[in-house]
């Protein structure tokens, strides 16, 4: 049965009392929120993080499919399972939000808070700018004959292909040296597979749903591209009842842990430190 790698950002001193886990997004790994991670738990020794790598990314490879956000959601119940913990917090950025809400949707029961990092909870049209720069990466890493001699020169096809240099510096991160020389950490046609499901995926009905005891906050970049209008108005008209918030990280584009990494650790902290 497949269970995801992850690894841990624990106190510096103790032992932690509570867990939580981060969940990055499509073509990334756990590594993605590590600073964030690290900084929250210097601030709250009582917790510790898993930084899980999601079926198919970084060291987590050899699940069966369907590569879904279903599948994901579940694999994260065998991990918690395996390790014996009961996580109270669950945070993703873009397709780790959904994956978040999944997770949280089969396990209400002694989850309390979940943070969306930019991601909407509904189906994502085809017109969405978001889904255009995702087709548009894929399509060009598909493009790139690997084994790579050197990561210079995926780095090269990439600049030529239009990509900024940050986007180039992360992609980086996801290289890896096998003896025929770099290859990517990810399986791109599971990557697509599950990007497909991440479109498609309408967490609005467990959102108005939302279980007594669980609290749902949502993160919007304010330079971001990824909602609509009618999505902030929905969660802000949803407010009122205390179980659902949207946030807004100022200075952010839609990487918003790399963007205003002080400003979305200040934002998170409180729900750490037991503030709903």
């Amino acid at each position: 049965m497949f269970v995801p790698a992850f690894s841990r950002v624990t106190p510096r001193q103790g032992e932690p009392t509570r867990h939580a886990l981060f969940l990055h997004g499509i073509l990334g790994s756990g590594s993605n929120l590590r600073s964030l991670a690290r900084q929250i738990v210097d601030v709250c020794p009582d917790w510790e993080i898993l930084l899980v790598d999601l079926r198919n990314h970084g060291a987590s490879h050899g699940a069966d499919s369907p590569h879904t956000v279903t599948s994901c959601a579940r694999d994260l119940t065998r991990l918690c399972q395996q390790i014996g913990i009961r996580p109270t917090l669950i945070a993703g950025h873009s397709f780790g939000g959904k994956v978040a809400l999944g997770y949280a949707r089969n396990e209400p029961h002694w989850l309390q808070r979940v943070w969306v990092l930019d991601a909407r909870p509904g189906i994502v049209p085809e017109d969405a700018q978001g889904r255009h720069d995702i087709d548009h990466i894929l399509s060009t890493l598909r493009g790139i004959e690997v084994p790579a001699p050197t990561r210079d020169a995926v780095a090269e096809a990439l600049r030529e292909a239009g990509f900024s240099e940050s986007l180039v510096g992360w992609m980086g991160t996801n290289l890896q040296r096998s003896d025929e020389g770099f290859c990517w950490k990810f399986d791109l046609d599971a990557v697509q597979a599950m990007i497909e499901d991440y479109w498609r995926q309408d967490f609005w009905p467990f959102v108005e749903g939302c279980p007594a005891g669980l609290m749902l906050d949502f993160v919007r970049a304010e330079r971001g591209d990824r909602w609509h209008d009618s999505d902030i108005e929905r969660l802000v008209g949803m407010q009122g009842a205390g179980s659902v918030a949207l946030h807004t990280l100022s200075d952010s584009g839609h990487w918003v842990h790399v963007d205003n990494p002080k400003g979305l650790m200040e934002m998170m902290l409180p729900a750490f430190l037991g503030v709903r």
